[in-house]
């Protein structure tokens, strides 16, 4: 991205959608967290159910870079293994939230993984009192800031755990807006989910899920089908079905797209990733990070690959403003 073009999209108010607090980790911040921690980088995971993950050997050191997505859990695991107190959360989304502001990022939902932190046996409450913080500090630096706690499908259970760890969270100060479906697509199936989700929606809670980052187009049909989602994270292979594309061109279901993340986990090629395609197919588009940390790109640099990838500069705003549309707060952003 040009100079000119970055302050360009840096000037544009925009929320970021779909960011993982976990997700913004850099290499820097995971080698101090593990060292203040007493966390080794190159030890194996060992999670209460029994499950042992093996972490990339360079974690830490740089960058990683991913064979399969179940190298991508271990290194997330890794992350959260570290992350053991309110000031470890306060100190993560104090980066998030520092970026963003640099980036004209005024809105942010951001997922946090409660059930991922119980295999850790790692007592909740204080990680929520860091939530709690972290909403303080956004809110003296201009940016609100949003949780979505997210239901695993890779996690033992349906998911109604979440839901009222969620309710918990929230009675006691947390914004918790939405519930939200991440993890492998192949692991479990929409209806495994459905009481959860029910639930969710009977508690006041919006609906989110993550759909079409690697399954096709018909199980994005079936997930919204049994769902009913207000909003999709990734649906990349939206586009790749005429009906389905239709469905989310009538409806106007919103689609967080996180073109750096499907290129760097090797969904797709970077020149060929449909983000433009979808958004001149006249869907609901928006543009956002998922894991910065992780991958090395910010919000900043999705724009960029979408300016890349033909987007001018009134479609460029059009994303920020579709951003801050389709926001879950009680009055809408402009």
């Amino acid at each position: 991205m040009t100079e000119n073009l970055r302050e360009f999209v840096a000037g544009l108010p925009k929320a970021d959608l779909h960011v993982h607090l976990e997700g913004c980790c850099s290499p820097e911040l995971l080698r101090e967290l593990a060292a203040e921690n007493g966390v080794s980088l190159t030890e194996p995971i060992r999670l209460r159910t029994g499950f042992v993950a093996v972490p990339p050997a360079d974690a830490g050191k740089r960058l990683p870079s991913f064979r399969s997505f179940q190298d991508f859990v271990n290194y997330y695991l890794k992350i959260t293994e570290v992350i053991q107190s309110e000031k470890d959360v306060r100190r993560l989304a104090e980066y998030m939230i520092t970026s963003c502001q640099e980036q004209g990022v005024i809105h942010v939902e951001a997922y946090f993984s409660p059930t991922t932190y119980l295999l850790f046996d790692r007592p909740l409450d204080p990680l929520f009192a860091g939530l709690r913080s972290a909403q303080e500090f956004a809110r003296d630096r201009g940016v609100t800031l949003r949780w979505i706690f997210d239901i695993v499908r890779n996690a033992p259970g349906n998911g109604e755990d979440t839901v009222r760890l969620a309710q918990t969270a929230r009675s006691g100060g947390v914004d918790v807006a939405a519930i939200g479906l991440a993890g492998a697509e192949d692991a479990r199936t929409p209806n495994d989910f459905l009481p959860a989700f029910e639930l969710a929606r009977r508690e006041g809670f919006h609906i989110l899920a993550h759909s079409g980052e690697s399954g096709d187009a018909s199980a994005v049909e079936e997930l919204v089908r049994v769902l009913r989602p207000e909003r999709i994270g990734h649906g990349r292979t939206v586009i790749e079905s005429p009906s389905v594309t239709e469905e989310f061109r009538r409806s106007g279901r919103c689609i967080e797209a996180c073109p750096w993340s499907n290129v760097l986990l090797g969904l797709c090629d970077r020149a060929a990733h449909p983000v433009m395609r979808m958004k001149r197919a006249g869907l609901n588009v928006v543009l956002c990070s998922d894991d910065p940390g992780i991958f090395g790109h910010d919000t900043l640099s999705n724009y960029e690959l979408a300016s890349a990838l033909g987007a001018t500069r009134d479609e460029l705003s059009e994303f920020a403003a579709a951003s801050l549309q389709n926001a879950f707060v009680p009055e809408k952003r402009s």
